[in-house]
């Protein structure tokens, strides 16, 4: 596991700046760098993970997502009681959605039904859609489950380690040094051969960093205890 120091005297080395007290770059630059690698990362990973669930509401189908939502991964509707009632919803974008159900705003009670799919509508918005109805509601058990991307956590301390897996921590420093070439260290053909370099490793690690956390995840309902028990997923349609 690496730390924010040792990340940090990582880019030094990569870099040639190694003494702190002469070079181009402070501390605090660099660890914004491998902030920003953490981000970047993250979107090229689809890690690190939580799940959050909501008690869906008849005639409700927008829900505001958690504050550090960066991407989804799938999400689940269903009952956990009902044994093979949890299911996957498919994933649309509002252009598809249009296209396929052209009425997809409505909520009136005509309208609304079992959802059968998401939709990043916004920022921190998502839709479900068919609205749920009397029966696809909490009071019947259902609930409406999202395994998402969130935003790292920001290294601040020189202890401080990546919120990522592990294979990805040495590597976050390759990034930087793309960072650091493409602005104040100004060498083009440096930056996009460090970014070349990161991209590689991405590639060549995620089969094998991935796979055992995907496994456990994918599989619902097993004992160990891998979600936030985030419920902070609320009703918005405003």
């Amino acid at each position: 596991m690496a730390t924010l120091l040792q990340l940090r005297s990582k880019v030094r080395v990569l870099i040639s700046q190694e003494d702190n007290t002469d070079t181009d770059l402070t501390d605090l630059q660099i660890d914004g760098f491998l902030n920003e690698a953490q981000t970047f990362f993250a979107t090229q990973t689809k890690h690190p993970v939580k799940t959050a669930e909501v008690n869906p509401q008849e005639g409700y189908d927008v829900y505001t997502l958690p504050s550090d939502y960066l991407l989804l991964r799938f999400a689940l509707f269903g009952n956990p009681t009902v044994q093979g009632d949890i299911r996957r919803l498919k994933q649309y974008t509002p252009d598809v959605l249009t296209e396929l159900r052209p009425s997809w705003y409505e909520t009136a009670s005509a309208s609304r039904n079992r959802p059968q799919s998401i939709t990043i509508i916004s920022k921190y918005k998502a839709l479900i859609n068919p609205c749920p109805d009397s029966t696809y509601n909490s009071t019947n058990g259902y609930k409406f489950i999202i395994y998402y991307v969130y935003y790292p956590a920001t290294m601040v301390l020189d202890g401080s380690s990546p919120d990522l897996p592990l294979a990805y921590h040495d590597h976050l420093a390759l990034y930087a040094c793309h960072l650091a070439y493409l602005g104040k260290l100004k060498n083009p053909d440096l930056a996009t051969k460090f970014l070349t370099d990161c991209m590689n490793k991405i590639k060549l690690i995620e089969p094998a960093s991935t796979k055992e956390t995907e496994d456990l995840y994918f599989a619902f309902g097993n004992s160990d205890d891998l979600s936030t028990g985030d419920t902070s997923i609320i009703m918005d349609r405003g």
